[in-house]
């Protein structure tokens, strides 16, 4: 039996329909990427907040410290990272994935830590008053370079634009990444961190609760 040959419309029916397909599956296929991204990228900071537990219980409840507590030339950005890594903290987990400058020759880290948790008051887990309303690390913003901290308490931040200055606070489809003191990893939207910030309202201070 003579097999039927496609016709030239029936060739070009076949075509638009992948064609449709693929415009279809295309930003669902974006979109999971994304949030992939951004999954690995909480992840990532969840096993930093599990590694600074496991530090705090070998160093009598000490946390981390960053360059800020270190003191300038005492050590480069990036200490407190360097103190988890025998935590299961990899060197693969310095960046975000979604940071765009991670290549980048002085992007040393995707994430900073909370510089209140280097003053004396605050520097152990014991001392905190709410370790579940207080920031470990979070995603720094593209334009930091070669800091392992923000300066919450040395720059009181007032307004959004004084966090969007230091905090990554749209990098993964408005939301950012946040560690906390209790272990958890929560993404934030950009409009909810906006609220975490005022004179009782400040995740970042381990002196107020959200």
């Amino acid at each position: 039996m003579r097999s039927r040959a496609f016709t030239l419309i029936e060739l070009l029916v076949v075509v638009s329909i992948i064609a449709v397909l693929i415009a279809i599956l295309l930003p669902a296929l974006g979109s999971a990427r994304a949030s992939a991204r951004s999954l690995q990228c909480l992840k990532q900071l969840q096993q930093m907040g599990l590694a600074m537990q496991a530090y705090a219980t070998d160093h009598d409840e000490m946390i981390p410290i960053s360059s800020h507590a270190a003191g300038a030339g005492l050590a480069s950005p990036g200490i407190w990272f360097r103190s988890l890594q025998d935590y299961g903290v990899i060197r693969e987990m310095r960046h975000c994935p979604d940071d765009p400058n991670r290549d980048a020759p002085g992007r040393v880290l995707s994430y900073a830590t909370n510089d209140y948790l280097d003053l004396s008051q605050y520097d152990r887990l014991g001392k905190i008053p709410s370790p579940s309303s207080t920031v470990f690390a979070l995603e720094s913003a593209d334009s930091v370079g070669f800091v392992d901290h923000v300066h919450a308490q040395t720059t009181p931040w007032a307004t959004g634009q004084d966090v969007a200055g230091e905090v990554a606070v749209q990098r993964h489809a408005g939301t950012s990444n946040f560690n906390f003191l209790d272990g958890r990893g929560q993404p934030i939207p950009w409009g909810e961190i906006e609220t975490h910030f005022g004179p009782t309202r400040d995740f970042m201070n381990p002196s107020t609760r959200f």
